[in-house]
C-alpha cells in the first residue's frame, strides 16, 4: 500500500509540473513534442502483436519464473501463470507503441531491451525497421522461449534474444556492438542496478543514442537512481513522461530536463 501511495503523490507532483509547447525553445524538443507525444502512429502488424497478448492473458499454464527484480532473491523461485505475468508485466498497448515511434522516428539501428519478459515490447521495437537489430535480454529461461515463440508465431525474425543475468549477459553485447541507437532498461529496478546499467551503457553511446528508463517512480530507490542520472553532464535532454524516463547525449543540444504528460 505505501508503494502505491508513493506512486500516486508522485503522479499527482508530475501533472502539476508537466509543460506544454509554450516552455520548448530548442527544434528538437519541438520535434519530440509534436511529432512523438502528440502525433498517432500506425504500426505494422500491431494487431498480430495484440492477439498475442490476448493469448497470454487467458494463459494459465504455469511456470517457473525466476524474478531477478527490484529486491529479490536470486534463488526466489515460484510457479506463476502466463496470464498473471501478462496481466502485470506487459507495456501496454499505447506504452509498447509508444516505444515502436521512438525507435521508428529517430530511425534507431542497433536496438537492446533489458529485460524482455513475454516479448510484446521486443516485438514493437523490431517492427520499428526491418533493418534494425532488437538485443532482448531476459534473465528467465522460461519466459525468453515464450517471447522466442510469439516472436516466430508473428513472422518477426530480427530480435536476437539472449538468456542471462544482466551483469553476465550486457558487458559482452555492448562490447559485440560497440555502440547503441537505443537501450530500453525495464529490469532490476534497484538503485544499484540501475546506476550500474548506465555507466555501463554510457561508454557506447553516439551523438544520435538514446537511453530509456521503464518505471522511473517504481521506488524511492528507482527514482533516486534517475535524479542522479539526469545530472549527468554527458546528457543534453533528459525528459520524465512519468511512465518512463528518455535521456539524450546529442552534443549539438544545451543541457535541459523536460517533464511531458503523455
Amino acid at each position: 500500500m505505501r508503494v502505491y501511495f508513493f506512486r500516486f503523490i508522485h503522479f499527482i507532483r508530475h501533472c502539476a509540473v508537466s509543460q506544454t509547447a509554450f516552455n520548448i525553445h530548442s527544434p528538437f524538443v519541438w520535434d519530440f513534442y509534436n511529432q512523438l507525444l502528440r502525433k498517432r502512429f500506425v504500426v505494422t502488424k500491431q494487431a498480430l502483436i495484440e492477439r498475442q497478448r490476448e493469448a497470454y492473458l487467458l494463459d494459465k499454464a504455469e511456470i517457473t519464473h525466476f524474478d531477478k527484480g527490484a529486491g529479490a532473491s536470486t534463488s526466489n523461485q515460484k510457479p506463476l501463470r502466463i496470464s498473471s505475468i501478462a496481466k502485470t508485466s506487459l507495456k501496454s498497448p499505447k506504452q509498447a507503441t509508444f516505444l515502436y515511434k521512438l525507435a521508428n522516428y529517430y530511425h534507431c539501428r542497433n536496438i537492446i531491451e533489458l529485460g524482455t519478459s513475454l516479448g510484446i515490447s521486443s516485438m514493437y521495437l523490431a517492427l520499428a525497421s526491418t533493418t534494425s537489430s532488437v538485443y532482448s535480454l531476459e534473465a528467465s529461461p522460461e519466459i525468453l522461449q515464450k517471447a522466442k515463440s510469439a516472436a516466430a508465431k508473428c513472422n518477426i525474425s530480427n530480435i536476437q534474444f539472449i538468456e542471462g543475468n544482466f551483469d553476465q549477459t550486457l558487458a559482452p553485447l555492448l562490447q559485440n556492438i560497440s555502440t547503441f541507437d537505443m537501450a530500453f532498461v525495464d529490469g532490476n529496478h534497484t538503485y544499484e542496478a540501475t546506476l550500474r546499467y548506465f555507466h555501463l551503457m554510457k561508454k557506447h553511446v553516439n551523438n544520435q543514442s538514446m537511453i530509456i528508463f521503464d518505471d522511473i517512480y517504481w521506488s524511492k530507490g528507482m527514482l533516486q537512481a534517475w535524479n542522479e542520472i539526469i545530472k549527468d553532464e554527458e546528457i543534453s535532454l533528459s525528459f520524465d513522461l512519468y511512465f518512463m524516463g528518455i535521456l539524450f547525449f546529442r552534443k549539438e543540444n544545451k543541457k535541459q530536463h523536460f517533464s511531458f504528460r503523455i
